[in-house]
């Protein structure tokens, strides 16, 4: 009997953990102390401009976009060594037609992100890390500034001022000063600022305290087992951004295979749980468009792709974790 009894109230203990558990769990999501989950990650869709594009074809695509609840734009703006200095300089094409797109009607329900990229090292750095920091730095805002001053005020949500500048990523002062300058600039006073880099090298670079963002580069090496590499390169992510309270963005999700759908789930499978602000959607114009079918859009004309694509959409782009302290 007595042995009846001790079972009767263990089960009794039980049932009291198990109902102050469920209770402490509910509580937390009241609160909004749930993890960032997949289904509330900004999608934007990323237009690579360093040519001209075909205009009427464009504006049709940003209302099939918008039509399917898209709303962020990512611009990128290819960054390359001038022939003549090796400084950086922006494509001038690329810079009209940055002000062209800005001053279209049908672009007007959409929140924009400006990102300066590369296309190849040795294309920006030829010389490798430049001899000179100070005077590449001097280049290097004169064309940030030549853009800030080309976007009407505070239009701009986001600005990327760097993707895989392996040469200079290292260097603290070099970056302290630049996001301080940008942060300056008069037309943008709600600006939030980013870097890109690439997933392995996110943890061992010292500048995050300079930005907003932590933005991926998500390319995972060829020779690489894609969910090792994953599954250990996005926790440390996961664990690094958490301690500088920091979001990320995965900036680069290229869809260029055959199968995009089943491409865009493994590449976000690993993040499930992670504090991921949004992911970019890449595109190269003027080859393109959301209803296309001969495209290397990376939305392309896959009725399934768009579908996940809005599942997982959450248009507004949540606040930073710095921000919100």
């Amino acid at each position: 009997m007595l042995n009846g009894r001790f079972f009767l109230c263990e089960i009794c203990k039980m049932k009291s953990l198990f109902g102050f558990v469920l209770a402490v769990f509910i509580l937390l999501v009241q609160i909004g102390c749930k993890p960032l989950e997949q289904d509330s990650v900004a999608v934007a869709v990323g237009i690579r401009i360093d040519e001209f594009l075909p205009e009427e074809q464009f504006r049709s695509d940003l209302k099939g976009l918008s039509e399917k609840k898209f709303q962020i734009l990512q611009i990128e703006l290819p960054l390359l060594a001038d022939s003549q200095t090796i400084f950086p300089k922006i494509n001038r094409t690329a810079l009209f037609q940055l002000s062209k797109i800005l001053s279209q009607s049908e672009i007007t329900p959409f929140q924009i992100q400006v990102m300066v990229t590369r296309t190849h090292l040795d294309q920006l750095f030829p010389a490798g890390k430049p001899d000179s920091l100070e005077t590449w730095k001097h280049y290097y805002w004169q064309e940030l500034k030549e853009i800030l001053n080309r976007i009407p005020s505070n239009r701009m949500q986001i600005f990327w001022i760097g993707n895989d500048f392996q040469p200079i990523e290292t260097e603290q002062e070099f970056w302290k000063t630049i996001t301080d300058s940008v942060r300056k600039h008069p037309l943008h006073t709600n600006l939030k600022i980013g870097y890109a880099a690439r997933t392995e090298r996110i943890t061992n670079l010292p500048i995050w305290q300079y930005f907003d963002y932590i933005g991926i580069q998500n390319e995972i090496p060829a020779d690489r087992n894609y969910k090792m590499y994953a599954k250990k390169h996005h926790t440390e992510i996961s664990k690094f951004s958490d301690s500088l309270q920091k979001n990320i963005w995965i900036t680069n999700l290229n869809l260029l295979e055959t199968d995009k759908l089943l491409q865009c789930k493994n590449s976000l499978r690993f993040w499930e749980s992670k504090p991921i602000s949004g992911i970019t959607v890449n595109t190269i114009y003027p080859i393109t468009a959301i209803h296309d079918s001969v495209t290397r859009f990376g939305v392309a004309k896959r009725p399934d792709l768009i579908q996940f694509l809005q599942k997982i959409n959450h248009p507004a782009i949540q606040k930073t974790k710095e921000s919100s302290k």
